[in-house]
């Protein structure tokens, strides 16, 4: 069994938390930008019309990249509790 440091574990948690944030932002950021430009070229300004398209976004990429959120973060904690004995001794 290998050595795994705490600050491993940290590192690879990071690591974790970008992989599966980043379609969130991602889209979020697109649309917003989308928006944000329609916006400008309609001289609409309303500050809540991005909400609801952003919201139907969110949940499209939960349900196309759920899977594999899912098991990118299964392996992460498989990896922490196969690692607890290195780190408890």
């Amino acid at each position: 069994m290998e050595f795994i440091s705490l600050s491993d574990i940290v590192k690879r948690a990071f690591e974790i938390t970008i992989i599966i944030s980043l379609p969130f932002l991602a889209s979020s950021l697109i649309i917003g930008l989308i928006i944000s430009f329609l916006q400008t070229l309609t001289n609409i300004q309303e500050t809540t019309i991005t909400f609801v398209p952003k919201i139907i976004a969110v949940f499209i990429i939960a349900f196309a990249f759920g899977a594999f959120i899912t098991s990118e973060f299964t392996d992460f904690l498989r990896e922490i509790i196969n690692a607890i004995p290195s780190i408890v001794k």
